[in-house]
């Protein structure tokens, strides 16, 4: 690996999730325009690991090493192949693939994720089950992407569990990343492991475990938000007055600029 393409790995795998076709601008500035393929290339690996979702009007598909066909992907729920811009994240060259078997058990589990992820994810979330090849287990993804670069920040969650089909067991990880950047940059990561578990519902289980999840991040936000961030905030305007809402925005400059700009 030459050094460039360390660096450029280094840089791509740290981003996050939402901002890489600004990360890829910046670095097609850097290198001339003249390293195009090696960049796409990275980030064609960076997409994969993090099982990023890339859509077809309102539908929506996973990218990883588990359903990776050639150059392609296939969804073997939906049962269709196609090709991937890995920068604007859409797909192209949609058809049919009947190679992509599904099991039993693997369409059962697709069928509860699919009641699961409706009811508690927004509706940009995106979810899979794939074989793991040469093996009786199975891998679940749910992926779920909030960004407004207009108003300086993205969002993303990943989960992902293996599910032992043969020996009842589940095991897996979350990762959430939040990137605030408005005159500023502040980044927010967790994470945390789901132990191998017993199970006769695997569904349930990622409920369960989410929640719990969810529950934590809320705790820490709340303890931040009444100590470190505390800190950061500033009691009073610039001007040390306190702002009196029940007056007219417009008798403050900022109104007065807006209406004459209206």
């Amino acid at each position: 690996m030459s050094d460039f393409e360390k660096i450029v790995r280094d840089i791509v795998f740290d981003s996050p999730v939402e901002e890489i076709s600004l990360v890829y601008d910046n670095l097609q500035v850097l290198s001339d325009g003249e390293s195009k393929q090696q960049i796409v290339s990275i980030i064609q690996d960076f997409n994969e690991k993090y099982r990023v979702p890339v859509t077809s009007g309102k539908d929506r598909y996973i990218v990883s090493e588990y359903n990776k066909s050639g150059s392609k992907y296939y969804d073997p729920l939906n049962k269709v192949i196609f090709s991937v811009d890995h920068i604007t994240r859409e797909v192209s060259d949609l058809k049919d693939y009947t190679d992509a078997d599904s099991t039993d058990e693997q369409l059962k589990l697709a069928d509860q994720l699919s009641t699961y992820v409706s009811k508690f994810f927004p509706d940009t979330a995106a979810y899979n089950v794939f074989k793991i090849p040469d093996s009786d287990k199975l891998t679940v993804v749910i992926v779920s992407n909030k960004k407004s670069l207009g108003d300086f920040w993205t969002g993303y969650w990943l989960s992902e569990y293996i599910y032992d089909v043969k020996e009842g067991t589940i095991t897996g990880d979350i990762s959430v990343d939040a990137h605030y950047f408005e005159d500023g940059n502040v980044r927010f990561k967790s994470s945390a492991a789901l132990k191998p578990t017993n199970t006769d519902s695997p569904v349930v289980d990622i409920k369960q475990f989410e929640k719990q999840f969810e529950n934590n991040l809320i705790e820490k936000f709340q303890y931040m938000n009444a100590t470190q961030f505390k800190g950061l905030r500033r009691r009073l305007p610039v001007t040390r007055a306190k702002i009196n809402w029940g007056q007219g925005i417009g008798n403050y400059r900022l109104g007065r600029d807006a209406a004459q700009d209206a």
